[in-house]
C-alpha cells in the first residue's frame, strides 16, 4: 500500500532523473508502488550509464537484489547497478567503528544521522532537509563512490548506500576475487556496505553544497567518520 515501507523503498537516483534530462523514463514511473513493482521493473532494470563510474568494468551486471524483492513465488528481480551511494552516515557496521543500529538500520520512519538514507517515499523520516545539516553542507558527505556489482544493497532503483564503518577501499581486492562465493543469502553486508572504488588511494565523494572531492583511502578515521554525520558538531578536518 502507498507509504508502506515498501513503497518507500527507492532510491534516491530514479527521483532525481527529471533534473538529469531523463524525464520520459521518471514521468513512467510510479513511486506510489515499489520499484520493481508494475510497470516499474521494465524501466529500472534498464542499466543507466550516467550512475556508472567509467572505471568500472563490472557495472554491466544485472544482479539478484536483497529479499524484499522476492514476490514470494520464488522469482527475485534483477536490478542494474549504481556507483554512487548515498551517505547515510557514521554508523557501523557489523564490525568497525561507527554509532549504531548497524548499518544505520533504522526503519522507514526514523531520522538517520547522514544525508541520505534508505528510504525516499513521501512518508519517509529519513529525508533530510538541507537546513538539517548543521555541521555545514561544505563539510558533510552526501555521497560517495561504491562499487554496485560488490553489494546486494546498492544498486540504481531501491537503495543506494553506504557507511563509514571501514576505511575507503575496505577489502576491494578480497571482495573482487570472491564475487563468486558470495549470494544474496551470503551478502557479506559488513564489508560491502563501504565507499570504495577503482581508483588507487580513494575515491570521489560529493558535499552537501555539491563540490565533488576525491577523499584518500589514508584519511584519519575520525575526520572520515565526522564527515558522515550532518549534525555532530564535530570540526572538519578533511584532507581535501
Amino acid at each position: 500500500p502507498h507509504g508502506s515501507y515498501l513503497a518507500d523503498r527507492w532510491s534516491w537516483q530514479p527521483r532525481v532523473c527529471a533534473f538529469m534530462e531523463m524525464n520520459s523514463m521518471y514521468d513512467q514511473l510510479d513511486f506510489k508502488v515499489p520499484a520493481w513493482s508494475g510497470t516499474n521493473h521494465a524501466l529500472v532494470r534498464a542499466i543507466q550509464p550516467g550512475f556508472i563510474c567509467p572505471s568500472d568494468n563490472l557495472g554491466d551486471e544485472m544482479l539478484s537484489e536483497e529479499d524484499y524483492a522476492d514476490t514470494g513465488d520464488g522469482v527475485r528481480w534483477t536490478l542494474s547497478q549504481s556507483d554512487y551511494a548515498g551517505c547515510i552516515g557514521d554508523y557501523k557496521n557489523a564490525t568497525g567503528v561507527g554509532a549504531t543500529p548497524d548499518y544505520g538500520n533504522v526503519g522507514f520512519n526514523t531520522p538517520i544521522r547522514g544525508m541520505i538514507g534508505r528510504w525516499h517515499g513521501e512518508l519517509s523520516s529519513n529525508r533530510v532537509r538541507l537546513s538539517d545539516v548543521t555541521d555545514g553542507l561544505s563539510n558533510t558527505f552526501m555521497l560517495g563512490e561504491c562499487i554496485g556489482s560488490l553489494s546486494i544493497n546498492q544498486n540504481f532503483a531501491t537503495q543506494c548506500w553506504a557507511t563509514t564503518a571501514h576505511p575507503i577501499n575496505y577489502r576491494n581486492k578480497d571482495l573482487i576475487e570472491n564475487r563468486s562465493t558470495w549470494t544474496p543469502y551470503n551478502p557479506r553486508w559488513d564489508e560491502a556496505i563501504a565507499f570504495r572504488s577503482f581508483h588507487a588511494g580513494g575515491a570521489q565523494f560529493c558535499m552537501g553544497d555539491a563540490s565533488v572531492h576525491f577523499i584518500r583511502d589514508s584519511i584519519d578515521g575520525v575526520a572520515y567518520r565526522a564527515a558522515a554525520s550532518r549534525e555532530g558538531g564535530e570540526a572538519s578536518n578533511l584532507d581535501k
